[in-house]
């Protein structure tokens, strides 16, 4: 299930008041227009077949028209080592999707791409397939749009409906921060001993609003989602949901890298 907006802007009018910058200058942008897919991979530093999972997501991170995040679930924590990275919402978030897509029981390493298709998330020549025929510039004329500007230590997303509104619920527009690169040295479970370098790691994900027939647009400060000034970056899904409030497929993204 998704988060509340209400949650989402509580913690934007604190962040406004209170907590530094992050130094960003200058202005950058993005847009969905150049995006042509999404993966999300489920995965965690306690589970031994992960490994190979991350040469994949640094290699789909290459290309620039792909937004690649990594979620880090908690459910195998129990076999001897705690992710540092993860969390049991994480978890949901593929529990979720497990319903939607009739994907049957969790595994990690695994990939969901564009909210429509579940693979293992170590098979990277598999994913490039699924990205290909499920390329979302295919209908760029009626899908919404999504456009990411910086100004100074505020980050403004705007998402515009498509030409075309969806019928029933009205899809939700969903920001996640990342960090491109996080090391850890694992010290206990079937990792023991090993230095995981994890990319692209979730750190938080949260609605922000949905989108129906009106553009939407929301500033954040920066110092918000932010604790270094490097090495992070944002991705801002459009995803449509089913009646139970669940992820389906996204119709729109757009990342940006700091």
């Amino acid at each position: 299930m998704f988060p509340s907006p209400l949650q989402f802007l509580a913690l934007v009018l604190a962040a406004a008041f209170c907590g530094p910058g992050v130094g960003v200058s200058g202005e950058r942008r993005a847009t969905s227009e150049t995006v042509r897919g999404v993966v999300e991979v489920f995965t965690s530093q306690g589970c031994a077949d992960c490994v190979p999972a991350e040469a994949v997501i640094r290699d789909l991170r290459r290309d620039a028209d792909l937004v690649v995040v990594a979620y880090h679930v908690d459910y195998w924590d129990y076999i001897g080592w705690r992710d540092t990275l993860g969390s049991n919402r994480n978890g949901e978030r593929q529990r979720d999707y497990a319903r939607q897509l009739k994907s049957g029981s969790l595994a990690t390493p695994q990939a969901v791409v564009n909210g429509s298709v579940a693979l293992p998330g170590g098979d990277g020549p598999a994913l490039r397939r699924a990205l290909e025929a499920n390329d979302l510039r295919t209908a760029a004329a009626d899908r919404p749009r999504v456009d990411l500007v910086t100004d100074g230590e505020t980050l403004t997303l705007r998402a515009e409906p498509g030409a075309a509104a969806p019928a029933g619920r009205a899809p939700v527009v969903m920001l996640v921060t990342y960090a491109a690169q996080t090391v850890t040295r694992v010290e206990e479970g079937e990792n023991r001993g090993r230095e995981m370098v994890d990319s692209q790691a979730v750190r938080d994900w949260r609605v922000v609003g949905s989108l129906k027939d009106e553009p939407l647009e929301v500033s954040v400060p920066l110092a918000m989602l932010f604790e270094a000034r490097q090495g992070v970056g944002c991705a801002v899904l459009v995803q449509s949901v089913d009646e139970k409030d669940q992820p389906s497929t996204i119709l729109a993204a757009a990342v940006l890298d700091f």
